[in-house]
């Protein structure tokens, strides 16, 4: 006896030998992973006898006469759901990311324009230090505001890794992950920037 039943991601009928059972396959059409059933799941539909004398069909109970009348066997199984191929987990964590990064740049320019409109054209690297010594230790508001921006974008790259995290661990079998593999991937963007600015910085 070989199990059968239909693929979730291109709804093809498909079987696999009973050791298969409740096992990862691959679907032979599309090729994505599945989990095979314990049992098989498709119903077989079977075809009700005529009454060649007389040429009726036989007629089930709130069947209308002339329609062909099929009777499918006692099966308490749940009809197979398709998935779907959008991952709405992964574009949030892709566009939380990409938010966290421009976020970034924005921080960066305002602090370059801040600078450029304080300090002379082509002013050394120790005057600059200098002047961000300075507005550190005055607290200046522009600096405070820039610094709570900075909070608000370590919190939303947070929350994009975290999300882009649990979508790739979810779809890691599925064709529909790769969506989670760029959304991960763009997160790990940011921190890179962050230790390049650093490393300039010194």
């Amino acid at each position: 006896m070989a199990i059968q039943f239909n693929c979730i991601s291109c709804l093809k009928a498909i079987e696999v030998a009973d050791e298969w059972a409740n096992r990862l396959v691959e679907c032979p059409y599309c090729g994505d992973t599945v989990t095979a059933p314990g049992m098989s799941q498709l119903r077989t539909p079977v075809a009700a006898p005529i009454d060649t004398t007389t040429e009726a069909e036989v007629a089930a109970p709130g069947v209308p006469a002339g329609q062909p009348v099929m009777h499918y066997p006692p099966s308490g199984l749940e009809p197979i759901q398709r998935r779907s191929s959008f991952d709405g987990l992964a574009l949030t964590g892709l566009v939380l990311g990409i938010g966290a990064i421009l976020l970034f740049f924005w921080i960066a320019v305002c602090v370059a324009t801040e600078i450029g409109n304080r300090l002379s054209t082509g002013a050394a690297p120790e005057e600059i230090k200098e002047f961000i010594d300075s507005a550190t230790a005055n607290q200046a508001p522009w600096l405070v505001k820039l610094s709570i921006y900075g909070l608000g974008m370590l919190l939303l790259w947070f929350s994009a890794s975290l999300i882009s995290g649990i979508a790739l661990w979810r779809n890691r079998r599925e064709r529909r992950g790769q969506m989670a593999y760029w959304a991960f991937g763009v997160n790990m963007v940011l921190p890179f920037l962050v230790l390049l600015s650093l490393a300039c910085g010194a």
